[in-house]
């Protein structure tokens, strides 16, 4: 996750799921895998200031909260979003993902694990996704990814709730695929995926998920006016 890109419409819906999934949860573990900001504004997208009318009834609060910090009424800085409690009973790790030689990606998770310990879900928030086969965790562009076998030791302790960034491909073999790699590269048994048109949100663990099958069929009903699948 980059700060730049703090109040867009995709922040929006992933503070509008969270948000609905802590009445299930309990606490939710944040991983917000922080990389520095560059100059690029490369996704950044902001449909909900321009349709008030679909995004704003969904949540008032959130939306004004997020429409400030979008124009730059707040500062942008992670922990504000912390203090004024967007995600309630959230608890959040705020480091930045070291890249390979420069500090330790063990470290990185130990920290983490350390700070959200006890949620009833984690979420874990990457530049690009899950891993990809061309870049290694020894390439300069890791810090863009979470790994399978660092999702895997999350599904350990609770469920995973994972943003990715869809690519140039078909878009439901695509999400097929992806399900199948979290299924036998980290050990998932279910996994649902919230999938708006450029970007996805994956629900995995490591038992079924009949806990989130009403607030996922309640999210499926007021994000469908705004082209939102739960699949």
């Amino acid at each position: 996750m980059k700060l730049q890109y703090l109040g867009d419409t995709h922040d929006f819906l992933k503070y509008y799921l969270l948000r609905q999934l802590s009445a299930v949860t309990g606490q939710i573990g944040v991983i917000w895998m922080l990389t520095p900001n560059d100059q690029s504004n490369d996704g950044k997208v902001n449909l909900h200031l321009q349709k008030p009318e679909k995004y704003q009834a969904l949540d008032p609060k959130l939306y004004t909260k997020l429409e400030d910090i979008y124009k730059g009424k707040d500062h942008l800085q992670i922990g504000y979003l912390d203090a004024i409690g967007l995600i309630p009973k959230a608890r959040y790790y705020e480091r930045i993902v070291p890249e390979p030689g420069v500090g330790s990606r063990e470290a990185f998770w130990q920290g983490a694990q350390s700070v959200i310990q006890g949620s009833g879900l984690m979420f874990l928030d990457p530049d690009n996704g899950m891993e990809i086969p061309s870049t290694s965790k020894n390439s300069v562009k890791s810090v863009r990814y979470v790994y399978f076998d660092e999702i895997a030791r999350l599904l350990d302790l609770a469920p995973v709730l994972i943003y990715q960034h869809f690519p140039r491909e078909e878009r439901s073999a695509y999400i097929q695929k992806r399900i199948k790699e979290l299924k036998e590269k980290a050990g998932a048994e279910e996994v649902r995926v919230v999938q708006t048109k450029g970007v996805g949100f994956f629900l995995a663990s490591k038992t079924n998920l009949n806990q989130f099958d009403a607030v996922l069929e309640k999210l499926a009903d007021s994000l469908a006016e705004v082209g939102v699948r739960v699949v």
